[in-house]
């Protein structure tokens, strides 16, 4: 076979469909796993082995979903409150960019209302006391805030108002609620102008993807050079180049989108065509043989 992954991919993101679809606890699904997983080694040597294992490829596709939609601890925070919009206070490590840019200076106007961040939880207050939590939320806090810039692995404390993601109004409208549940999300956060928001520590992230966030801002940089008379320009070359569309002014934003040409903006085949020769060419200078 020239492509023996091909069947083992199809029929894994089959997998992650079907679960999707069928609504099986994470638990009973590893289950079938094992199963197929005992079936597939008793089967391996006869004509059925190929069928054994792409069922257990496929099963193993519904598992990960599920396991990856559904809060498994009886700590996590759908467990310990309400369902309802609520005043509460939270503790975890912010786990994306917040999207703060060092350059911005008072003379220049914010892209946009408010920032937006996933903080992983530690622990929540929500009845006088602080108890450990897991989960993850999605935090908003407005761009007017007097309030120092927030980067990715910060921990940080602070209240808000806690919110649960409203379902989508009308048939075949984007889902906000059914979106930030494939990410295991059930509620977001606002920061408010009179709420505390404290860092308690820094460099609590990932370290390799805090370095691709500082080469990401690198990045930046090296575009807007040149162009400081042109940030309309700078802005539109950031968001094409390495998708960092924060800096693009509302009015250009809305021009692309109005003349059908927003697609630019997205990650496309040129830019992973880039990277691969990247890769390609890095590996030839390290002289890893082409079958390789």
């Amino acid at each position: 076979m020239k492509r023996p992954l091909t069947g083992l991919v199809v029929a894994y993101a089959f997998g992650i469909w079907l679960g999707s679809l069928v609504n099986l606890p994470w638990a009973a699904l590893g289950w079938s796993v094992g199963i197929s997983v005992v079936v597939y080694l008793c089967l391996r040597h006869t004509r059925y082995s190929l069928a054994a294992l792409l069922l257990t490829v496929l099963c193993a596709g519904m598992f990960a979903y599920r396991f990856s939609t559904t809060s498994r601890s009886s700590n996590s925070i759908d467990h310990l409150v309400e369902r309802r919009d609520q005043n509460i206070a939270l503790r975890g490590v912010i786990v994306s960019d917040p999207d703060y840019r060092e350059a911005e200076g008072a003379d220049k106007e914010p892209t946009g209302d408010r920032h937006s961040f996933k903080v992983d939880l530690e622990a929540i207050n929500a009845r006088g006391d602080w108890i450990p939590a897991t989960g993850r939320t999605l935090v908003f806090i407005s761009v007017t805030r007097q309030q120092p810039p927030l980067h990715y692995g910060d921990r940080i404390e602070c209240t808000a108002i806690l919110r649960v993601p409203p379902p989508a109004r009308n048939p075949g409208t984007f889902d906000w609620r059914r979106w930030l549940a494939l990410q295991n999300i059930q509620f977001t956060a606002t920061i408010r102008k009179t709420d505390l928001c404290t860092v308690l520590a820094v460099d609590q992230g990932n370290p390799v993807i805090a370095l691709s966030l500082r080469l990401r801002e690198q990045f930046e940089t090296a575009l807007h050079a040149g162009l400081e008379k042109e940030p309309k320009l700078a802005g539109v070359l950031a968001g094409m180049v390495i998708g960092e569309r924060s800096e693009i002014p509302p009015d250009t934003y809305a021009d692309f989108q109005n003349t059908g040409v927003f697609h630019v903006f997205a990650i496309s085949g040129l830019h992973v065509g880039i990277v691969t020769a990247v890769v390609v060419i890095a590996l030839r200078l390290l002289r890893v043989p082409r079958r390789w």
